[in-house]
């Protein structure tokens, strides 16, 4: 049986009278579903467990004055003071809804705020209403040469939930809106029917359908209903990790999701069938991690190998397989015009997945002709949140450049591999896309290595304990204008990344653009031509990753050699890896 207690009240004069009504529902048949029972204006009704009772806002509002809510029309002290005719007096009329239209006997006076003098004495009926608002209908009056003043508060044309979930909850309008935890309080809702999915760990889903009237609170109280025990989902944050990383950058986290509490048994087996790794794991919430960081039971690290990664719990058996490798995961590298790579060139290897990268880099660029070129400064973003592709943005800022001192590009960048000895030695393949535009050239009309242009992008290399070794090709239309007319570059690149130790990287590289259709100068004449040996770039960097910090630290020179020109660029840079 259920039992409530609903308050009424009716005002007399200044004093509000309270009495209180206590009323039954019968736990039958007949009033188990959308039986509704009104009750001095409340309408109590019940679906599937769930009670809901609908009151009038203004009810609710005065029997809860801790919520802070005004009431609907009152007389306030008189602003200011004027002189008025001894047959007439003046209102002022104000509203908490700006600009809303004031009607006097039906006439239209003006918007609020709103003041009328010269207003002969009498009783009006006022009415003040604004889209998206319930319209205000009442009564003022004017007495001989006073003046006063009135105040209205317009409700939204809306509905209000009123509940109290408690922890681990979260609840769903029309499938769309998702609230935080641990709410209480009103919520507004549209008027009109509305789905609410009520959410609670350990418990089944509670749906309500509510028709949402104007002005109306619906307090709802919840009959939950437990859950069985259910796994939903099992997942491992990384597919390959090398326990002689720290930190962040070893930790692999293996997530259970779960619709009520339980007990699992995750455990760690290697190729021979071997169990390395046990725990126990108690589901208490939503989602439950455990963080493995490549070592056995007892804190030694493993030995590198494929290791299959074991879930049982009541009913439910899963597994998947996680890499432990020696080579560098967390490598030293650019952010290119296509992705991660050396220098200018986009690699075939990439961000680990499910990983961000936010980058700076300042490059004093020396030219052997003018001296002093620039002194570009970037500012570049890389993320992998998808298996085998990796998206990355680049924004460069040029400040002694005349026209065009902002470049910006973004590309996408595709990868692949075959391991060999489970991921410690691997063939890599992939291809990239980009796009970068400018207001002028950088070395003018080339600018292949600074993003101009749309580009596409060929890459193949050997990934290593101790070395990378790639090559990749690129064609970049429009590599002078970005125009995506003439001035084609065809650039042919090949890199060796050197790792003295797990956390540094020394690397080379070199590249050869040959340009189509670009703009050459001959004493006065201007012609297109073709040129195979457009121009030639090098380099040579250093690299360290500074675990502590989940950051790499870069210092590179690169020469470009363009047109009997040279230009020399020193870059410093750090990537914060999140």
């Amino acid at each position: 049986m259920f039992s409530a207690v609903l308050c009424c009240f009716s005002l007399s004069g200044e004093n509000e009278i309270f009495a209180q009504q206590e009323f039954q529902i019968e736990n039958s048949a007949d009033v188990l579903l959308d039986k509704q029972v009104v009750i001095d204006d409340s309408i109590v009704e019940r679906q599937s467990g769930n009670v809901i009772v609908e009151r009038d806002y203004n009810s609710f509002a005065e029997k809860s004055p801790s919520l802070g809510f005004s009431s609907d029309f009152k007389e306030k002290k008189a602003e200011r003071t004027v002189e008025i005719a001894r047959k007439s007096s003046a209102v002022r009329i104000d509203c908490n809804a700006q600009d809303a239209e004031v009607y006097l006997n039906g006439e239209y006076q003006g918007k609020a705020p709103l003041y009328i003098s010269n207003l002969a004495p009498g009783v009006y009926r006022l009415n003040v209403r604004k889209e998206g608002y319930v319209g205000y209908k009442g009564l003022l009056r004017s007495d001989f040469g006073k003046e006063y003043s009135y105040y209205v508060n317009l409700l939204k044309a809306t509905g209000y939930l009123n509940f109290v979930l408690p922890e681990k909850s979260y609840f769903l309008v029309d499938g769309q809106h998702v609230y935080e935890t641990d709410v209480s309080g009103l919520y507004e809702i549209p008027v009109g029917k509305h789905r609410i999915e009520f959410f609670r760990y350990g418990y089944k889903p509670n749906v309500v359908d509510l028709k949402v009237r104007s002005a109306r609170v619906y307090e709802i109280e919840l009959g939950w209903i437990e859950q069985d025990f259910k796994i939903t989902s099992f997942t491992v944050s990384k597919n390959c990790i090398n326990p002689l990383y720290k930190g962040k950058f070893s930790n692999c986290v293996i997530g259970v999701s779960s619709l009520a509490p339980g007990k699992v048994f995750v455990s760690i087996v290697d190729m021979n069938n071997n169990v390395v790794y046990k725990r126990d794991l108690q589901l208490s919430d939503w989602l439950c991690t455990l963080n493995w960081d490549g070592t056995d039971s007892d804190g030694f690290a493993m030995v590198p190998g494929r290791y299959e990664v074991r879930l049982s719990a009541d009913g439910f058996e899963k597994s998947c397989f996680v890499d432990i490798v020696s080579k560098p995961i967390y490598r030293p590298f650019d952010i290119t015009v296509a992705g991660t790579g050396v220098g200018s060139i986009p690699c075939a290897f990439g961000i680990p997945s499910g990983n961000v990268s936010l980058g700076f880099a300042l490059s004093p660029t020396i030219s052997s002709v003018q001296g002093f070129y620039d002194l570009p400064v970037e500012i570049n973003v890389a993320c992998s949140f998808f298996k085998n592709i990796e998206a990355c943005f680049r924004g460069i800022i040029y400040p002694a450049l005349d026209d065009g001192s902002f470049c910006a590009s973004i590309g996408v960048k595709g990868l692949f591999s075959f391991p060999f000895d489970y991921g410690d030695k691997s063939f890599n393949y992939g291809f990239a896309l980009s796009y970068g535009g400018m207001g002028g050239g950088i070395y003018e009309p080339y600018g292949a290595a600074k993003n101009l242009g749309l580009g596409t992008a060929l890459m193949v290399g050997f990934d290593g304990p101790n070395c990378f070794a790639g090559a990749t090709s690129q064609f970049v239309f429009g590599s002078g204008s970005s125009n995506l007319v003439g001035d084609n570059t065809w650039k042919n690149s090949v890199v060796l990344c050197v790792y003295p130790s797990l956390f540094t990287s020394l690397d080379f590289w070199f590249s050869k653009h040959s340009c189509f259709g670009v703009y050459d100068w001959d004493e006065d004449k201007v012609r297109l031509c073709e040129d195979w040996n457009r121009a030639f770039e090098w380099g040579v960097a250093f690299s360290a990753l500074i675990p502590d910090i989940s950051s790499v630290f870069r210092m590179s020179y690169d020469i470009l050699m363009y047109n009997e020109n040279v230009y020399h660029e020193i870059k410093l840079g750090l990537n914060l890896i999140i």
